[in-house]
Formats: structure tokens, C-alpha cells, sequence
């Protein structure tokens, strides 16, 4: 087949991977433009975008302050390796300590959240000098082998055994309004966070616990206000991160 006789859309469907999804009967829409929270498909139809894509568009699409600050970098140093410093890496390093809580004071800076919660597995592992990572059930952490281990949604299954790290381990989701142990908030008094200190005590060389503050592509789950106070104080009381 002439590959310049195909739409835009064929040419994606048949020679690109969708991700998430299975690959047979793809038709992707065409979008040739953005503006403020809209995008806008090849026939000028506008989407009203509550998403953000990925959870990454979140200043808008054409945003001036956005596009100004990529070219005026891009005209200074487009990159550099993360063995060297910049006035820009610096300048992001001094805005971050202004807003941190104390004792958070040392960053690394990853293109993706993926990436983040891999580099936060590989330190927690050589910190703690243990392997285990608790993550919960219902959660989404990413799809690269050490991230997708953690997720724990429909996705991770076509990937085991062989496309993901051992070592993660599952507890329960955070759930109040249907909670995965059949309690009843707040009569329960977080029974869920107990269940993790009880897997703690239990499965021995827990490195550290992977939770989503607010569970987001999974079901928008909201904890209880003393959930996470509950989960720091647990994890601090047995040296796990």
C-alpha cells in the first residue's frame, strides 16, 4: 500500500502503537490544534479537554508565559546532562525550598512520574538496605517494569510475570464508600492504614509504602482526613519510608 495515499489517522493506526488499549479496530481521531482547554480536531470541531491528557496540560494549550519560557531556553541551552549545573536548575532548586515542608530539601527532577517513582524504588531500596514495596490495590503508578509492578489495576496483567520487577507487594485500597474489607468509615477507625502495619510486621524487609494521595485514574478515592497522618506514623515506627 501507498503509505502517501493514507489519512493521517490510517497512517497512526497502522503503522503506531496505541497504548492502553488493544491494537485491532484503532481509530484515533485527528488533532491539529490547541487553545487555552480546548482541542480542536481536523474538522475544526473543539473538545473541551477535563483531563489534561495525561494529567500534564494543566496551564493550557498556546500558553504565552509557556512558549516564551521553552524558546528563550531553548536559545540558551536546549540540554545539558544532569552532571552539571544551571542557572535554571538552581533557580527551580531555590522556588522548591520556599514551598517544601523541612527536612525535604534534596530533588530529583525526572520528565515523568514514571521515571519519579522509579528513581524513589532504587532509593528506597539502597537507603533502607531492604527490597519490599508495599503499593495498594486500585492504584496507578506507571508502565515501565519497576512502575507497572506497582500499579495495580487490569493493566499489570498482560505484563506478568516477565515485564515487571518482583518485590511489590498489595494492600488494601483506601475505599470508604466501598470499602475493600467490608468496614464502615468512621467506625473503622481507619482500619485500612492498620491493615498496612499488620503486612509490615508480617512480610518483614519492607523498603517502603507507594500510596497516591488522592487515587486518580482508578476512581478518584479520596482518604479520610486520618488516613495519612495514621500511614506516616506507621511507616515511622517501623523504619519503612
Amino acid at each position: 500500500m501507498d503509505i502517501q495515499h493514507l489519512s493521517v489517522p490510517e497512517i497512526t493506526a497502522q503503522y503506531t502503537y496505541k497504548t492502553w488499549s488493544f491494537q485491532k479496530g484503532w481509530k484515533p481521531l485527528h488533532v491539529v490544534d490547541g487553545e487555552g482547554c480546548y482541542f480542536i480536531d481536523a474538522s475544526g470541531k473543539r473538545y473541551l479537554d477535563f483531563s489534561g491528557q495525561l494529567m500534564c496540560m494543566h496551564l493550557g494549550y498556546k500558553n504565552e508565559a509557556m512558549i516564551r519560557s521553552i524558546e528563550e531556553q531553548a536559545r540558551k541551552l536546549s540540554f545539558i546532562g544532569p552532571g552539571f549545573a544551571t542557572d535554571v536548575r538552581a533557580e527551580l532548586t531555590k522556588e522548591l525550598l520556599q514551598v517544601m515542608p523541612k527536612g525535604l530539601e534534596k530533588f530529583f527532577f525526572a520528565t515523568s512520574g514514571t521515571e519519579a517513582n522509579e528513581a524513589a524504588f532504587k532509593i528506597a531500596r539502597m537507603y533502607t538496605g531492604k527490597t519490599k514495596i508495599i503499593a495498594r490495590y486500585r492504584s496507578y503508578h506507571g508502565s515501565t517494569m519497576g512502575s507497572i509492578a506497582a500499579t495495580s489495576d487490569p493493566r499489570r496483567w498482560a505484563m506478568e510475570p516477565a515485564g515487571k520487577i518482583p518485590g511489590v507487594i498489595f494492600a488494601p485500597e483506601v475505599n470508604c464508600y466501598r470499602c475493600p474489607i467490608k468496614h464502615s468509615y468512621p467506625e473503622c477507625d481507619v482500619a485500612c492504614a492498620d491493615y498496612i502495619e499488620h503486612m509490615i510486621e508480617n512480610e518483614s524487609d519492607v523498603a517502603a509504602v507507594l500510596v497516591e494521595p488522592i487515587v486518580g485514574t482508578n476512581g478518584i478515592l479520596i482518604p479520610p482526613k486520618e488516613y495519612m497522618p495514621r500511614l506516616r506514623e506507621i511507616c515511622d515506627r517501623h523504619n519503612v519510608l
